[in-house]
């Protein structure tokens, strides 16, 4: 009985063994078989990462786009191969799928609101994938043109309005120094959120600012010392109290430090224009002192074709949609 026993023991450890053999083997079977689909996963995201940026090679070397352009549509279409397009390949996708890509919630980690963006952000994120699209369809990489489906949102032409005399007249007194300068080299010399924070201390130089770098690429130089002076022989209240001189000072105190002048990136001016103005009980955009540059350098007498120049415009139709004409302006050119 006992060797029975015993026998049946070893039957039973024997049986416990081959059981625990062939779930193990069933394990390695899964563990085979996901790294075989994880390896042709890869193997798929290489596939369209190769030929995104074949196309984005393409772009810059046949369509002569700026690397700064190639850069922007580089971000929208990695965002879209890893949210949309996965490990799957790029000819898979259809069309719903990219509408709801676009109207994706785009809020920001710890921004309060969020939504789909504006209209102009959701046209550029379509931009990009129906050009990719096409670029695919053309070299038949993918059977149908998906970027001939797809419709983008309606833009408003609406354009920012400048920023009120008396608005600024009351804001501009109660910013700190940092904001002053900030807020001043858009609305007196007219730059972009990313040129202001792409300043060095060495740019600025004897009343110019030597090399720094535009929109769209490639270096510029630009007279603000200049557009400062018109603006204090011609529309001097715009200063609020303060000489064209003393604001080129301000401006060179802040450059003396050397290295970046602000430190930000440009998406952190639209959160740092709301903390600065928030106490003053107005509000506008970085983008509403460059169309107030615009239109005071009209007001000013500047011609158009200036106005454009100083504004680094490729048109000067791009210019006369920023200059807002008021019955204001017809009566400061009876006053002269």
């Amino acid at each position: 009985m006992s060797e029975a026993n015993r026998l049946l023991g070893n039957g039973a450890d024997l049986e416990i063994t081959a059981l625990d053999r062939a779930r193990a083997t069933r394990r390695m079977y899964r563990y085979l078989t996901l790294d075989r689909d994880e390896a042709e996963a890869e193997a798929q995201r290489r596939a369209n990462d190769r030929q995104a940026c074949e196309w984005l090679t393409w772009l810059t070397n046949q369509k002569g786009r700026t690397p700064e352009t190639a850069t922007n549509y580089a971000r929208v279409l990695a965002r879209f191969l890893d949210d949309v397009v996965c490990a799957r390949p790029l000819a898979v996708v259809s069309v719903p799928e990219v509408e709801e890509w676009v109207m994706r919630d785009r809020r920001k980690r710890g921004a309060r609101d969020g939504g789909p963006g504006s209209p102009a952000t959701r046209a550029r994120d379509l931009t990009v994938i129906k050009a990719f699209y096409g670029w695919l369809s053309a070299r038949g990489h993918v059977h149908r043109d998906l970027g001939a489906l797809l419709v983008a949102p309606k833009i408003s032409n609406r354009q920012p309005k400048p920023v009120p005399d008396d608005v600024w007249c009351e804001v501009y007194p109660q910013l700190a120094p940092t904001a002053q300068v900030t807020m001043g080299l858009m609305f007196f010399a007219g730059l972009r959120r990313a040129e202001v924070a792409a300043l060095q201390g060495e740019h600025f130089d004897s009343g110019m600012l030597r090399n720094f770098p535009r929109k769209g690429g490639g270096d510029d130089t630009l007279p603000y010392a200049d557009m400062l002076g018109i603006i204090g022989d011609h529309l001097p209240h715009l200063l609020c109290g303060h000489t064209s001189l003393q604001t080129q000072k301000q401006w060179r105190a802040r450059a003396v430090q050397g290295g970046s002048i602000f430190n930000m990136r440009p998406d952190d001016l639209n959160a740092a224009f709301a903390r600065w103005l928030a106490p003053t009980g107005h509000s506008f955009t970085p983008h509403q002192l460059r169309h107030s540059c615009a239109t005071n350098m009209i007001r000013a007498g500047l011609p158009l074709d200036l106005v454009s120049w100083l504004l680094n415009h490729a048109s000067i139709a791009t210019t006369m949609r920023y200059v807002k004409v008021s019955g204001t302006r017809l009566s400061e050119w009876r006053n002269r």
